[in-house]
């Protein structure tokens, strides 16, 4: 005989008939725990499989709050909670009435979260939690995924206002903590026990993937990360516990590379945000707590990372235009890694692979239709990046390879529909050219042989390496003597240099040397036009003080004259060259790399001249020019002058390098 009901006869009249009989069981009360939770486990399953609409949610709202109202929470059990039958059963029920909501329409869960949470979801949550006790019959046999899965759409859902409301939860981190420790430790078995036809496809997702948009919301609340770090049990182990979520996302991902025609592109991208999740975690405290990147480094987290760029870039599918904007966000992710870490696996892998991926990355783009330069902006990525990148010496030995392939490349007459993406192809092409060839010159010349003293003050400007002493801390500065470094240290800014060399912005000595190389270069050919424009700040202001800023936008460079004190800012930040000008015979240089979206990077060096005469010379002919004339037209308007200052620019500069070399 029926019991009392938890739902009245105006609610239940309100559940569409399909659902009635099912409902108006559920609620009966006289019914064993176990019965009403198998019930439940129905309920959820029509929810999945039916048609419903929005209205759907409401009208099951009574029968939820009434399920999980806190006064049908059970006492405290006297003996273990997993030998208390009735203890485990109303868990149970509990959790299949938060399964069911789970399955209620978006709208639903998006106005009712704030309510149901605090009060009815959160109590039985932090219950379970207490006792680690999530019970779970069903196929799938892991309480703590089934209540992850429930939770999943309260995180998913566009603007949602339910993230705030879970995370701001006292006690949510701990919980969290609790939850991902367990499913990484049991997912193997969980995994296994699995079956083949799950009973809600859409909710096939691997644990560790449901668990990513988890973590990538702790970074929007300050409080959270700590919270995260001391539950994990600090920075070490938080590092391994991303490090093992990140390796079995990967390990379910490795089917994407070998069964090409079956490519995983949902679990791809959740491979991406995961790697994004241990960038977060490691941006967000790295400023504070830097052995963050040491403990991730621990893990072998910059080899898995290689590992998967390697794999993506072998793969020779059609990727779709999903697959190609994941891939890019996951290749902008990995060469951002690279400033940071001193990971030659990874350093290998991406100048092996880059250009290939480039380029194949773009071949889907083309194959997919898509015709816009906006549809595929990476393009300017590829350009600012290997500009920069190939400035490195070893960056560029290790992209050798790979940057000769792309020369065989054909522009784009296959793709005649979409030319403008490829316009700058031409010029990447004449940069890769120009890079190779620097690169041949610097090897056969074995330009790093031969270095000057770091002390500004010595006479000595080219001496062999072998006579000089490297500086313990920084790796940079060279010196003939401990005089000369006694020297430098007190007077010219090294020991700030010293202390601004933090593990992982150190700049090998060859990189160093090969940077200045190309600049120097650079200069030279553009060296009429720089004392031109040197002599036309001269004339325009009178002053003698100024640096010259080589700009690098595409890989082409672009010199300019500026004021000194228009880079106060970098001075600031490099002391070791931020000296005056003395006898002419420093001349203090900026270069910088436009990284596209707004975003530039400089590094300071000084150019140190073995003789005054250029600048004594450039004060000469300004004094000769008449007022209101175009210096930058000498050639034209005083042909004799402009020949001084050809004659001017034949003076040799010394080939040296005076600075910081770390990225600001």
């Amino acid at each position: 005989m029926p019991g009392a009901s938890l739902l009245t006869a105006r609610e239940l009249a309100t559940i569409p008939l399909s659902l009635r009989t099912l409902a108006k069981a559920i609620a009966d009360t006289s019914k064993p725990l176990k019965t009403i939770a198998t019930l439940l486990l129905e309920l959820d399953c029509r929810l999945g499989t039916g048609n419903y609409n929005g209205t759907l949610g409401s009208t099951l709202l009574p029968l939820i709050s009434a399920l999980l109202d806190p006064s049908r929470m059970p006492p405290e059990p006297s003996d273990s909670p997993s030998s208390s039958s009735t203890f485990r059963d109303q868990l149970l029920c509990a959790s299949r009435a938060i399964l069911v909501f789970s399955s209620c329409p978006a709208s639903t869960i998006r106005s009712q979260t704030s309510t149901l949470w605090p009060t009815r979801i959160w109590p039985w949550l932090e219950l379970m939690d207490n006792y680690d006790c999530f019970p779970d019959d069903c196929e799938a046999a892991c309480g703590r995924c089934l209540m992850l899965t429930a939770l999943y759409p309260m995180v998913q859902l566009p603007r949602s206002p339910s993230v705030k409301t879970l995370f701001r939860t006292p006690g949510f981190a701990t919980f969290l903590v609790h939850m991902w420790k367990r499913i990484i430790c049991t997912w193997t078995e969980y995994s296994a026990k699995r079956s083949s036809r799950d009973r809600r496809p859409e909710r096939n997702i691997s644990p560790p993937v449901l668990l990513t948009p988890f973590l990538q919301c702790c970074f929007e609340f300050t409080d959270i990360v700590d919270e995260l770090v001391e539950g994990a049990g600090g920075m070490d182990a938080l590092a391994a516990l991303l490090f093992q979520h990140i390796q079995l996302i990967h390990r379910d991902g490795e089917a994407l590379f070998v069964d090409e025609s079956d490519l995983n592109l949902a679990l791809f991208g959740e491979c991406v945000q995961s790697m994004d999740v241990a960038k977060n975690f490691v941006d967000y405290l790295g400023n504070s707590k830097p052995s963050a990147w040491v403990a991730l480094v621990g893990t072998g987290y910059f080899g898995l990372a290689a590992d998967m760029f390697t794999a993506f870039t072998t793969s020779t599918t059609n990727h779709p235009p999903r697959s190609v904007l994941a891939a890019w966000q996951y290749l902008q992710h990995i060469i951002g890694l690279l400033p940071h870490v001193d990971s030659e696996r990874l350093v290998t892998a991406v100048g092996r692979d880059f250009v290939l991926a480039c380029r194949m990355c773009g071949s889907n783009v083309f194959a997919q239709g898509i015709q816009t330069v906006e549809e595929f902006a990476p393009l300017d990525f590829v350009l600012s990046f290997v500009a920069q990148a190939t400035c490195d010496y070893r960056s560029l030995c290790d992209m050798a390879d790979s940057l000769l392939m792309a020369l065989k490349f054909d522009e784009s007459p296959k793709h005649p529909s979409a030319p403008a993406i490829w316009t700058g192809w031409s010029e990447f092409k004449t940069l890769i050219q120009s890079r190779l060839q620097l690169l041949e010159e610097f090897e056969s010349k074995d330009i790093s042989s031969n270095r000057a003293c770091s002390n500004i003050e010595c006479p000595l400007l080219k001496v062999p390496k072998s006579e000089l002493r490297k500086c313990a801390c920084c790796h940079l500065a060279l010196y003939c003597s401990t005089d000369c470094q006694k020297s430098s240290w007190k007077t010219y800014g090294h020991r700030s240099l010293c202390h601004s060399a933090t593990p992982g912005t150190k700049t090998d000595h060859r990189d160093a040397r090969f940077r200045f190389f190309i600049t120097l270069r650079e200069y030279q050919a553009n060296k009429t036009t720089i004392l031109l424009q040197q002599l036309a700040y001269i004339k325009r202001t009178g002053d003698t003080e100024f640096c010259v800023v080589m700009q690098y936008t595409s890989g082409r460079c672009t010199p300019a004259v500026v004021a000194l004190a228009s880079k106060a800012k970098i001075w600031e930040s490099h002391p070791s060259v931020a000296w005056e000008a003395d006898e002419g015979r420093k001349e203090l240089h900026v270069v910088r790399f436009h990284a596209g979206g707004g975003e530039s990077r400089e590094i300071a060096l000084a150019l140190r001249r073995s003789t005054s005469a250029v600048l004594e010379g450039l004060v000469a002919v300004a004094e000769e020019i008449p007022e209101g004339m175009d210096v930058m037209q000498l050639a034209v308007t005083e042909p004799v002058l402009f020949e001084r200052v050809r004659a001017l620019a034949g003076l040799d500069l010394v080939e040296t390098y005076e600075g910081d070399a770390n990225w600001k």
